[in-house]
This record gives C-alpha cells, structure tokens and sequence, in this order.
C-alpha cells in the first residue's frame, strides 16, 4: 500500500487461497480485479481504495470477508441484488466511483453492516422504504448521488445509526419525525428539495448546517439560517381542509339566515297591510228632526 505501483493486478492473486488480508490502496494499479480474489476464501479484509481499478461488483464474495475498501476507484454498473454471499460484510465502502442504478432492498438486509459508505456515485431512484437488517448499522453516507422521492421513515429507526448524510441528492417532502429522535452525532441534509417544519428534536446548535439549501424547509424558532415557520405553513393539510369547511358552513349559514328575514320581513308587511283593510269603516246618517205629535197629526190629516 501507498506506493508507486501500476498496472493490473495479476490474475495469479486470485489463486491465493491462504490469503487472509489484500491491502493495495494508493497504488495506480488499473483493470480489473481477478475474479478469484474476491471469492478467496480465507480472505477478510479487501482494501482497494485509491486506484484505477474498474469493473462491475461480485455477486460472490468470499464467506469470511468482513470488511471491502474500494473508495476512489472507476468500479461501475448496478449494485448486486443478489447477496446472500455478503452477509458477513461489516465495512463496505465505494465511495467516489461510477456506481449506477438503484439502491436494492436485499443491500438493507445484510445483518452485520456497520458502515456503509456510497457517495459520490451515480446511484438514483429512490431510497429502500424496506430496511430489512441493519439493526447495527452506525454510518450511512449517500451523499452527491442523484437520489430521489421521500426518506424512508424507517430510517429513523435504525438502533444505533450515528452518522447520516443524504445531502446533495434530490430527496424531496418532509424530514420524518422519526429522525427527529434519533441521537445523531452527524447529520447532512442540505441541498435537496425536502420541505415543511423540521422536528422539533433537530432544532438544537449542533444541526446548524445540516439544512442548508432546502428553500422549503423552516424552523419554529429563528436559527440554523432557516425562515420561520409562519402560522399558515405550521398547520396541516387537514386543519386547511376543516378551516375550508367552517367557512363554507358560515357562508350557507348566513345565506338562510338572509333569506329567512326576507321571508318574515314580507309576511309582517302582508300582516300589516291585511289590519289595516279589515277595519270597521264608519257610515254618516243625517239626523231627522221630528217629535211623537208631528208624527200623530199627519196620521190625522190621512184619516
């Protein structure tokens, strides 16, 4: 390791079936790993890290192989979905290289994994919402990839993850409460498209950059270089919904109460207007001036 050698690494390395530990990073070497190398099988520890080496990742992997070291390499394609041979792996790291595709559900199921380090590939799609395993997982680094959709809220289960960085990816919605809990020692959420209030339990000094670059993110208090949630942004779509509905409830409330004082104020006019027709009215008689004897003396003239 840390030397000036080159070229590709000779096949007759994988044949070395006594071999316990293969460390060559730093070194310019190119090509491909043989095949054997990665299958030998005595082999725990693979260091690789700092070459030219290229080449696809082995579904097969030697039995008793704990830790891989690939960082800083040309190693390309999809990661296996086939990794029943990987379950023994505590460290893998291929950080700063040319992986592609997405990231398989059968990679959160090996039961050992304590670090696991894949930024700075070309993985995309989305995150797996299926963590099946990593009940020991302490390192998760995803970062500068081009990884999209919502972060799994199982994330924020794991046991003892310490250490998470999703940042410069295209990871969008909200940071899940659960995350919020965790008892993260570090924490990169920055550059991606992730919005709404983040947990109450991530706003503390010691998450002070872990924002950045997400317009839609805010905090409940002034800090950490994030707007202030306003009253609005702070409710829920179902208290927007139910806000909607008492307005239209006040509305439809209003409207009969108008209608109904239409309806009493003309019925009281027709009430009104009926009284003052049903009125006795008064008829004026002349008066006869005349006594009992006027009345017996024209009778007497008659006879």
């Amino acid at each position: 390791m840390d030397n000036n050698l080159g070229g590709e690494l000779p096949k007759s390395l994988g044949n070395c079936s006594t071999l316990s530990s293969a460390i060559l990073k730093n070194n310019g070497f190119t090509g491909n790993v043989p095949r054997g190398l990665w299958t030998s099988p005595n082999l725990t520890t693979l260091i690789l890290s700092g070459n030219g080496l290229t080449g696809n990742l082995p579904e097969e992997l030697s039995p008793n192989l704990t830790r891989i070291e690939m960082n800083n390499n040309k190693f390309s394609g999809k990661i296996p979905s086939i990794l029943s041979s990987w379950r023994n792996l505590v460290v893998f790291e291929a950080s700063n290289n040319l992986l592609s595709g997405t990231i398989p559900t059968e990679l959160t199921e090996l039961p050992s994994l304590n670090v696991l380090l894949l930024d700075q590939n070309e993985l995309s799609g989305n995150l797996p919402t299926a963590i099946v395993s990593w009940n020991r997982l302490n390192t998760l680094n995803l970062s500068h990839n081009q990884l999209v959709g919502p972060i799994p809220s199982k994330i924020g289960l794991l046991p003892v993850l310490r250490q998470l960085d999703l940042s410069e990816n295209q990871l969008s919605g909200s940071i899940p409460l659960e995350i919020g809990q965790m008892n993260l020692n570090i924490l990169n959420l920055s550059s991606n498209r992730l919005s709404g209030r983040i947990p109450d339990g991530l706003e503390n000094a010691a998450y002070n950059y872990s924002f950045l670059n997400n317009p839609g993110l805010c905090a409940s208090k002034s800090f950490m270089r994030l707007n202030v949630c306003n009253s609005q942004s702070g409710r829920s779509s179902k208290g927007s919904l139910a806000n909607l509905a008492l307005i239209v409830v006040l509305a439809f409330a209003a409207a009969i109460f108008i209608l109904l004082a239409v309806v009493f104020t003309i019925r009281a006019s027709r009430k009104k207007r009926d009284g003052f027709d049903s009125t006795p009215k008064l008829t004026s008689f002349q008066s006869l001036n005349f006594t009992e004897s006027n009345v017996l003396s024209g009778l007497k003239e008659q006879m």
